[in-house]
């Protein structure tokens, strides 16, 4: 049936307006009206409770939550997160996976592809983060492999039309003709893992590179060259590249907060905001096994960390995020909505339909109340929280 969401202050990519949100039994959002406008009987009246109507977030990296770390392949992983998500203010999310050796890698992608994805938040596809790097980080690095065409066919096949990113570092040998065959395939391009040099980025994204895993992440601090001159960075290279779409994950460990307010600084299309959220987050801190012999350990508020002490990715939730982006920078709730919801959905090809809160697109929505915490989440107008 038809639904009308009242008592709301709705929240775009350009301002707020109390205004209610009027939604067709599609799902899609077909008007804003004014609070006093009649609706047509048997229209649906949902009472936000004077919260903002905030647009569904994306998480276009997340490697695990709850019980679950998408890499072990467990078949119950996706659609059991796609109800536990919303909970967080998650309308989809894309599950990410850790760097493997082909062997693993292929199986696990089919594995992926084939399970069932819930009824919740929405599963957009997969994100492979790697397995061509050039800087493990927290992967395995006997996981890591060269770049080939013949690499990016076998990952196409294997994920049956379901991959959706997948993070490279573009300085590799054979990473041409690797993200040429992805690029043709309409698959979005991260850049991570990187020791690309500074002055090389502005080639990548003439290859296909439009989003950037973690800024600040596991990449190379400049070298100096000459006294008394300050070293350029591959992550100043990024922030100065506009076609390139900034990944940050916000939990104030990742990046600095002084760090996050320089980002805050760029155009409102070049933030998007990713958890890289592991097994237990959203429960108490536990130690698991990330790969094979590596164990890493959720701590509160500080992530997940090896057992000597290195970042292992986070225990952040999307929620979270956006409350440490605005109390960070002061950034205001519209333009926070861009790195949460529309940022995500355009590297994903789909903002045409999901990301923002308008006339035409899909009414997935978020109830924030004054101190941004989720009162309720709908997917396609239908509420996804208990």
């Amino acid at each position: 049936m038809p639904s009308v969401f009242r008592n709301v202050r709705v929240v775009t990519p350009d301002d707020m307006c109390e205004r209610d949100l009027l939604i067709d039994d599609a799902g899609t959002i077909t008007s804003f009206i004014d609070p006093a406008s009649p609706v047509a009987d048997g229209t649906t009246a949902i009472d936000g409770g004077g919260c903002y109507a905030f647009p569904g977030m994306i998480d276009a990296l997340t490697h695990g939550y709850g019980p679950y770390l998408y890499s072990d392949g467990e078949s119950a992983a996706i659609a059991d997160n796609s109800g536990a998500l919303p909970k967080h203010g998650v309308t989809a999310f894309v599950p990410s996976i850790l760097a493997k050796t082909e062997v693993d890698l292929l199986p696990l992608l089919q594995k992926l592809a084939d399970c069932d994805k819930g009824s919740g938040a929405r599963c957009l596809g997969i994100h492979s983060e790697g397995p061509c790097f050039a800087a493990p980080g927290a992967h395995k690095p006997e996981n890591l492999t060269m770049p080939s065409a013949a690499l990016a066919e076998q990952m196409l096949e294997a994920a049956s039309g379901q991959l959706k990113f997948v993070t490279v570092a573009p300085e590799l040998n054979g990473a041409a003709e690797f993200m040429q065959v992805l690029r043709d395939a309409g698959i979005g391009l991260h850049l991570g893992h990187s020791r690309a040099q500074p002055e090389d980025v502005r080639g990548y994204a003439d290859r296909g590179i439009t989003g950037v895993t973690h800024i600040f992440d596991v990449m190379i601090p400049g070298e100096s060259t000459e006294a008394g001159l300050f070293p350029l960075s591959l992550p100043d290279a990024l922030m100065a590249e506009p076609r390139i779409c900034l990944g940050l994950i916000c939990d104030g460990v990742h990046a600095d907060p002084i760090q996050v307010q320089l980002l805050a600084q760029l155009p409102a299309d070049r933030l998007f905001l990713e958890t890289d959220s592991m097994k237990f987050t959203g429960l108490p801190p536990g130690r698991f096994l990330l790969d094979e012999d590596i164990w890493a350990t959720t701590t509160e508020g500080r992530g997940a960390r090896l057992d000597d002490g290195g970042l292992a990715g986070s225990t952040l939730t999307s929620d979270q995020a956006l409350r440490n982006l605005i109390t960070f920078t002061g950034m205001s709730l519209s333009r926070a909505s861009i790195a949460t919801s529309l940022n995500p959905a355009r590297l994903a090809g789909m903002d045409d339909w999901l990301g923002s809160l308008a006339p035409g697109k899909q009414a997935d929505i978020v109830l924030l109340d004054d101190d941004l915490n989720v009162q309720a989440t709908y997917v396609c107008g239908q509420c996804a929280t208990a």
